[in-house]
């Protein structure tokens, strides 16, 4: 009983670290969105916003790998939005019809 209340607060407690993560990047893109007025920089604050309400709501797993590859490939999916970051110049280019899809 003591390791499932346990192991509960260990899921809590790493959701809201990896929740806080993401609205660290949501509040960074809603600067460069009042910095620019660029449109783009709301959609990503809206799709990141989402994975943080998921990631606090989401229910426990029920079995967890322990291969190293399919914690690379978790962490790299987990994290890979997070290098669209705000830079200089306009967010609307080449590239857009590839962000919004």
């Amino acid at each position: 009983m003591r390791t499932m209340n346990t192991r509960r607060l260990f899921e809590l407690l790493t959701n809201v670290l990896v929740a806080l993560f993401l609205l660290l990047f949501v509040y960074i893109n809603f600067l460069g969105f009042r910095a620019t007025g660029e449109w783009l920089y709301l959609l990503i604050c809206i799709n990141e916003s989402l994975y943080v309400l998921l990631y606090l709501v989401r229910s426990g797993a029920v079995e967890t790998s322990r291969a190293p590859l399919d914690w690379g490939v978790a962490f790299f999916a987990t994290f890979c939005s997070t290098w669209l970051r705000p830079a200089p110049g306009p967010a609307v280019g080449a590239g857009t019809a590839l962000v919004v899809v």
